[in-house]
């Protein structure tokens, strides 16, 4: 069962009825499994529906379904792991029963197998991307840009400057 994480963001984009969120990486994100591939230590940038009306430089509070980051670890290095062995195995037989090399079977086997879990693997977070904004929600703007007026809601400018 996923459960709910409250992180804080900064909205960068809004179009529409979208908005785009960067989410500084927190602890939290060791546990999460939201970004299978991660975004180079600088966190994530998520997009999702604007139900506050929360604007351009808007500080919110986003609602989070976290992910089993153990999935996350077993499709993207089980797969391509898996792909690989029976690649090798099934490569192996069928060159030798061809006639053929068994190690170059085995290692073309390796290679054609494992590639294809790779776009697999590659294919599904793509979709999974798309799909990215079904598990986020903004619970809350925090502030505003330029507001005069304290929000009972805003706290302290974490480390990530949000």
């Amino acid at each position: 069962m996923n459960k709910i994480s409250l992180e804080k963001g900064r909205v960068v984009a809004a179009a529409g009825n979208l908005v785009r969120i960067r989410l500084p990486r927190t602890d939290s994100c060791r546990a999460c499994g939201l970004c299978l591939f991660g975004s180079g230590g600088q966190g994530m940038i998520l997009e999702t529906e604007n139900e506050t009306g929360a604007g351009v430089g808007d500080r919110v509070e986003v609602e989070l379904e976290r992910r089993d980051p153990l999935a996350a670890a077993g499709i993207l290095f089980g797969l391509p792991l898996l792909a690989l062995l029976a690649g090798a195995g099934g490569g192996w037989l069928l060159a030798r029963a061809a006639g053929f090399s068994p190690d170059g079977g085995a290692a073309l086997g390796a290679a054609v197998l494992s590639a294809g879990a790779f776009f697999l693997v590659r294919r599904r977070e793509l979709r999974r991307a798309k799909r990215m904004g079904e598990g986020i929600r903004i619970r809350r703007v925090l502030s505003r840009p330029g507001s005069s007026l304290p929000d009972p809601g805003r706290e302290e400018t974490d480390e990530a400057g949000l």
